[in-house]
């Protein structure tokens, strides 16, 4: 006998609800939350860096992403006019994806002038509670967070650049 498929996506109920609400990681980083501080290896030049390495005394604009992710390679784009415009932060571009391939040429094909590490291990995107790219934070000198991005859409940059400003003026 064979089981219509209502019966079957109905037997599958409770394992699908279990999979919603089960715990992924660590709860998201918002507003207020010391941000977890780490060293990485910078992709370019091997070297292990640190946050002041890339912001000096000011905000971090911390993005995880992947090469594949359309609205990562577009927020990676408008950030560079916000880079631009905007003196006095960084920004740390830190890799999801699988494997290391390929990471430099991203880089460089969209001439990026950002830092970037890779987070093969997904330690430092568990640490932020990271379920999905791009996610961003924005890290002050204090050394909280200010503002998280969750995904990107045309316009996050305007807001960005907005949080950025505030935090400047502040310092």
């Amino acid at each position: 006998m064979v089981a219509s498929p209502h019966v079957r996506i109905h037997q599958l109920l409770p394992l699908l609800f279990l999979l919603a609400v089960a715990p992924v990681g660590a709860a998201p980083l918002g507003p207020g939350d010391r941000a977890p501080r780490f060293t990485f290896s910078d992709i370019k030049t091997g070297e292990t860096k640190g946050f002041a390495d890339v912001a000096g005394d000011g905000p971090l604009l911390l993005v995880f992403m992947q090469t594949a992710c359309r609205s990562c390679v577009r927020e990676m784009v408008a950030l560079k006019t916000v880079y631009a415009e905007v003196e006095g932060f960084g920004v740390l571009g830190v890799f999801l994806d699988l494997k290391p391939r390929d990471l430099e040429k991203y880089v460089e094909d969209y001439e990026l002038p950002f830092t970037f590490t890779w987070d093969g291990s997904y330690a430092t995107a568990d640490a932020y509670g990271v379920s999905f790219s791009p996610t961003s934070f924005l890290v002050g000198s204090d050394g909280k967070v200010a503002a998280v991005y969750a995904g990107f859409t045309l316009g996050t940059e305007d807001d960005i650049r907005a949080d950025l400003e505030k935090l400047l003026v502040r310092r």
